[in-house]
């Protein structure tokens, strides 16, 4: 019987986020980079999907993995979710005096 374990969007959000700013990291340094609970929700279909939608290469450099952000990644809005720690500024509403 397989198992299937979905992940969490949010990994695939925090994923895409370090390789915008590092653009190429060896996977090993990626999931260190990872938040400690994103590292207990992320699964290897992340990498994979991201590779299969073409936002980013994964090759292999010695004994070690790498994953590259591609341009179609680079150009994806970034859609982080709002976390506790990381609240997005709401506008002001309009005053009506």
């Amino acid at each position: 019987m397989e198992r299937y374990a979905m992940y969490d969007p949010a990994v695939r959000a925090a994923v895409l986020r370090l390789l915008r700013r590092w653009k190429r990291l060896p996977l090993g340094d990626l999931l260190e980079m990872l938040s400690p609970v994103e590292r207990l929700r992320y699964r290897d279909g992340v990498i994979a999907d991201l590779e299969w939608e073409g936002l980013i290469r994964q090759q292999r450099i010695g004994d070690e993995s790498v994953v590259e952000l591609t341009e179609v990644g680079a150009a994806e809005p970034d859609q982080r979710p709002v976390g506790q720690d990381e609240r997005r500024q709401l506008p002001e509403a309009p005053r009506h005096d």
